[in-house]
């Protein structure tokens, strides 16, 4: 998540993260490794230079760690050449293969060790990326740096999994269809899970991508049930890799509190350094450099975080009623005003709904491939929700309103939805915007339908 204190300080944390010159320097007795993506040799910066400044990164194996067969992926996948990849992707899931120019097929059948190394790293359970030197120091935007080398690649990498997918579809090979998706999904969680390197945000974008052509092809095709109860089962085994609130939210901590704390330990910043020629950057850069805001700033985050932490657990509603309470609290005292935004509290409180919207795509997907058993079986979808109780693998609860996820058949089509933030049920009234009075979120099988786009 970009929030505000990162806009402010995201130059000065990231340089220290992704670069960090005192420690890295100081650690040269590492032996230095490099790792080659996209065609790119990188300095490899250890984890062991993190935890001693006072990060918790997992030791993972690198037979074991998702994150090399991943950027093997990238390193192997060769995209379309004289074609615009997005738009033969595009038009492919739009209109189908058989719209598609023979190229389509081409890619798909040249990019087979892409493939099965996406599937080999989809099968794992953990996934932590390097820290790559990709930046300078006087850059202004490592973070976006750091997202060009391995976010927007590892996100090609899942709309080229749901690309092949659609491919076995029109073959009429539902089960590596299915399988296909169900990876796609599976990146997504594992870079949910490594969210110390890449935005959590981009790891849900990146499942629901996978999570939304699972529920297209369940709806819309006549899948044998075994096949979907693989699907099915292999979805439960990745939902519980996810990471809980508090782990993601508390992974942003990295990025602010703790992140500061080490910032302010190297002495990085130097008064004034960073943005001299703003009269803001200036004094923001002066005052990071007294002890007394110093720790100021860290009190007031650590009150945060036990208040946020206490609420969290909490029933959305109930969570609701705490939100423009922690909202009103101040982060630092008012004397410090002028460096409030670096500790803002919006964005770091409303991440529970963005992880509990992720979380009913998950619930939705569960609930779509139900229906579909239930159709496989009686040869037509149920009249109530009730009646997939048990080909659920979940519980089909709404985080927001505590009961099931609505539901009603339409015909030859059916539509699930959940009462999202108004905690009102405006059966299912669809929505182009989510404000926090929104309507419902709608999911339906009908096709192309503006609700299941990703």
């Amino acid at each position: 998540m970009y929030t505000a204190m990162q806009m402010k300080v995201g130059p000065f944390v990231f340089c220290l993260m992704l670069l960090v010159p005192p420690s890295v320097h100081a650690a040269e007795e590492l032996a230095a490794e490099t790792i080659t993506v996209a065609g790119e040799v990188y300095r490899v910066i250890p984890d062991e230079v993190f935890r001693k400044m006072g990060f918790e990164f997992p030791d993972v194996p690198p037979e074991e760690n998702a994150a090399y067969d991943y950027i093997e992926a990238i390193n192997q996948y060769t995209p379309i050449k004289d074609a615009d990849f997005r738009d033969l992707y595009y038009l492919v899931i739009e209109k189908g293969w058989d719209h598609a120019p023979p190229m389509a097929r081409v890619h798909a059948d040249g990019n087979q060790i892409t493939f099965e190394l996406l599937r080999a790293g989809a099968g794992k359970d953990q996934c932590h990326f390097p820290f790559l030197e990709v930046s300078s120091p006087l850059s202004s935007e490592p973070l976006w740096n750091m997202y060009n080398l391995f976010g927007a690649k590892v996100r090609e990498m899942a709309r080229f999994l749901r690309f092949v997918g659609s491919m076995h579809e029109h073959d009429g090979d539902f089960a590596a269809a299915m399988d296909a998706y169900v990876d796609a999904a599976a990146l997504g969680v594992h870079v949910s899970q490594d969210n110390q390197l890449l935005d959590a945000l981009v790891g849900m974008a990146i499942s629901r991508i996978g999570l939304h052509s699972v529920r297209a092809c369940a709806a819309r095709r006549q899948v044998a049930d075994k096949v979907l109860l693989a699907a099915q089962q292999r979805l439960a085994k990745i939902r519980g890799l996810r990471p809980s609130c508090l782990d993601v939210v508390g992974s942003e901590r990295v990025f602010s509190r703790e992140a500061l704390e080490c910032l302010f330990r190297e002495k990085f910043l130097s008064g004034g350094w960073p943005n001299v020629l703003s009269l803001e950057g200036w004094l923001e850069g002066f005052l990071l450099n007294v002890p007394a805001v110093q720790d100021a700033i860290r009190l007031g985050n650590n009150r945060f975080w036990e208040t946020f932490e206490a609420v969290a657990a909490l029933p959305v509603a109930e969570y609701l009623e705490h939100h423009e309470r922690l909202l009103r609290e101040p982060p630092i005292p008012s004397f410090l005003a002028v460096v409030g935004s670096l500790a803002s509290r919006e964005p770091i409180i409303r991440f529970r709904f963005l992880y509990e919207r992720e979380n009913i795509e998950w619930i939705v997907t569960d609930v779509f491939v139900a229906i579909a058993r239930y159709r496989a079986k009686h040869g037509q979808f149920p009249e109530k929700l009730e009646d997939v109780k048990d080909l659920m693998l979940t519980d089909g609860i709404d985080p927001f309103s505590g009961e099931v996820l609505e539901y009603r058949r339409e015909g030859d089509e059916f539509v699930v939805w959940s009462v999202w933030q108004n905690l009102k049920d405006d059966r299912g009234e669809v929505t182009r915007t989510l404000p926090m009075d929104a309507a419902d979120l709608v999911w339906t099988s009908a096709p192309k339908s503006e609700m299941m786009k990703e």
